[in-house]
């Protein structure tokens, strides 16, 4: 673990690591993962945060994005939330859950566990769960979106720097 940190550059760390066959393939094993979007939701910027968090200064409603979550939970097929580029057989994909935590005014984060992840599906779905907070859309938009099968009806993709990949499930 500290050979391969010490080659690394200084946004990734091995946390652990564990011998595997010849015929392994981390991205076709993988059984699931865990990402974490992270938005600092102030006013002011915080230079500490900037290159790790997306910056939204006006208030969010953590409840109005919680209800918007929930109904994106589940198996679905997630072709409004894809990014362009993305050559995949199926756009069904299963989401055991999206947790939102923190609070207005300070850290936000969202937290989205499933089977696997679209191209820019994370980041197209904060962007949607935000336009909702921000009490720019109801929460029942989020079904909408959803059953429309079209990226063009979702929200804006939220900036790759606040995205974190926390897990992969094997």
């Amino acid at each position: 673990r500290r050979a391969l940190n010490a080659k690394l550059s200084l946004d990734l760390a091995v946390l652990a690591a564990e011998l595997r066959p010849d015929s392994f393939d981390a991205r076709r094993d993988a059984l699931g993962k865990r990402y974490r979007y992270q938005i600092w939701n102030a006013e002011l910027p915080s230079p500490l945060r900037a290159a790790r968090f997306w910056h939204v200064r006006e208030p969010l409603d953590l409840e109005q994005l919680r209800a918007g979550a929930r109904q994106l939970v589940g198996a679905h097929d997630f072709s409004s939330f894809r990014g362009t580029g993305s050559g995949v057989k199926t756009n069904v994909r299963t989401l055991q859950c999206i947790e939102v935590t923190g609070a207005s005014g300070d850290e936000i984060r969202l937290r989205f566990e499933g089977d696997g992840f679209l191209r820019h599906m994370v980041r197209n779905l904060a962007g949607t769960l935000l336009e909702i907070g921000a009490a720019r859309r109801p929460a029942s938009w989020a079904a909408e979106v959803l059953a429309a099968h079209d990226r063009a009806r979702a929200g804006p993709t939220a900036p790759a720097h606040g995205l974190i990949l926390e897990r992969v499930f094997y």
